[in-house]
């Protein structure tokens, strides 16, 4: 399966498009997500010697500096727009599970809760 959402059948020597659920597929990101945890996973060990919350940023925007890169180069993904709602997919992600946006006072995992359940049904909708 290519990483690539078909849209239609211009994009592909088929005429079949992906269904709504092939689409939210692509558009997780995965493999940022892997990267992700696993930095955080070891900043995490070495918590009290190193500045965590200034590490947790520094991740979290590598993370997404790389990301389009790698669906670019690594994944074959020439739709820009598949590209950001990917990114967006990332950004949620994060804040959903905290990362470094559990530093600000106003933060609540309800707000990434309901970020995700809007996600999951307006974006397969949009390409």
């Amino acid at each position: 399966m290519s990483r690539t959402v078909i849209t239609s059948g211009l994009e592909t020597t088929t005429t079949k498009k992906d269904p709504y659920a092939d689409k939210i597929l692509k558009y997780v990101p995965g493999e940022a997500v892997g990267l992700y945890l696993t930095a955080i996973g070891l900043l995490s060990t070495a918590k009290d010697q190193i500045p965590f919350d200034i590490m947790t940023w520094v991740v979290f925007i590598g993370v997404l500096i790389v990301l389009p890169i790698y669906l670019w180069k690594a994944q074959e993904v020439e739709v820009w727009i598949q590209i950001a709602i990917t990114m967006g997919a990332y950004v949620l992600w994060v804040f959903t599970i905290g990362g470094p946006f559990s530093q600000f006072s106003w933060y609540h995992p309800v707000y990434g809760a309901l970020g995700v359940l809007f996600f999951t049904f307006i974006v397969p909708k949009i390409r």
